[in-house]
C-alpha cells in the first residue's frame, strides 16, 4: 500500500508481479486504488486498474476510490475511474453521493443548486475547495447523464 501512496508504478508492478495482493484492504476497507486516487497517482492507478483492482470496491463508510478523487479534487484521477467503469451514482453510508461530496467542496455556487440534499448556498467550504472541484462536478456530472 505504500507504494501506491508514493507513487512509485514500478514498484507496484514489481510487487504485483511477485503475488501482492491488488485488492488487499486496510482494516477500514482502503485498497491500494483508493491510496492512489487520494494521493493523486494516475500512473499507479492505471498499473492497479490493468492489473484487476476493483474500481468499485468501498470502504466501511462507502466510499470509493471515485469518492476519494473527487473529495480531493483529482480531475485526472476521476477521469481514469470513470473510463474504468467507476459508477458515478454510488452513495455512502450517510446517504452523499459522489456529485454531492463533490459539488459541496467546488468553489462553483451554482454547482450545487441542482443536488437534493446539498448544501446550500453559504455554507463554508472547506480551504481546499477550487477550480478543480468545478472540473470534477462536471466530470461527474457528463458521467450520469451518459449511464
Amino acid at each position: 500500500m505504500l507504494a501506491a501512496i508514493h507513487g512509485d508504478a514500478a514498484i507496484v508492478q514489481a510487487l504485483l508481479a511477485v503475488g501482492a495482493r491488488v485488492n488487499v484492504q486496510s482494516r477500514t476497507g482502503l485498497t491500494p486504488a483508493m491510496l492512489a486516487a487520494i494521493n493523486n497517482r494516475a500512473a499507479v492507478l492505471r498499473v492497479l486498474l490493468d492489473r484487476g483492482a476493483d474500481v468499485n470496491a468501498r470502504t466501511r463508510a462507502g466510499w470509493t476510490a471515485l469518492t476519494y478523487a473527487a473529495w480531493r479534487g483529482h480531475a485526472e484521477i476521476v477521469r481514469v475511474l470513470l473510463a474504468r467503469g467507476a459508477d458515478p451514482n454510488v452513495t455512502d453510508r450517510e446517504g452523499w453521493t459522489i456529485l454531492q461530496y463533490a459539488s459541496w467542496r467546488a468553489t462553483d455556487p451554482i454547482a450545487s443548486d441542482d443536488l437534493p440534499g446539498a448544501p446550500a448556498d453559504g455554507v463554508t467550504r472547506p480551504a481546499s475547495s477550487g477550480p478543480a472541484h468545478a472540473e470534477v462536478v462536471a466530470l461527474l456530472k457528463q458521467a450520469r447523464v451518459r449511464r
